[in-house]
C-alpha cells in the first residue's frame, strides 16, 4: 500500500515480528536454563568416566 498508510502498516508489522521474536527468544532461553539445571540434578558422580573424577595436581 503507497502512502502513509502503508508506512504505518509496515512499521507496525515490524514492530510486532520484532516483539514477537524477542518474546520466543527469552521463551527458548528459560527452557534451556531450566533443562540444564535439570540435567545437572540428575548426572550423578558415580554416572561420569573414571578419567572426570580424579584430580589433577
Amino acid at each position: 500500500m503507497p502512502g502513509v498508510a502503508g508506512q504505518q502498516i509496515e512499521a507496525a508489522a515490524q514492530s510486532v515480528f520484532s516483539n514477537a521474536f524477542i518474546s520466543v527468544m527469552i521463551v527458548c532461553a528459560l527452557v534451556c536454563g531450566v533443562g540444564s539445571l535439570i540435567a545437572y540434578a540428575l548426572v550423578r558422580t558415580k554416572d561420569l568416566h573414571e578419567s572426570a573424577t580424579i584430580d589433577v595436581e
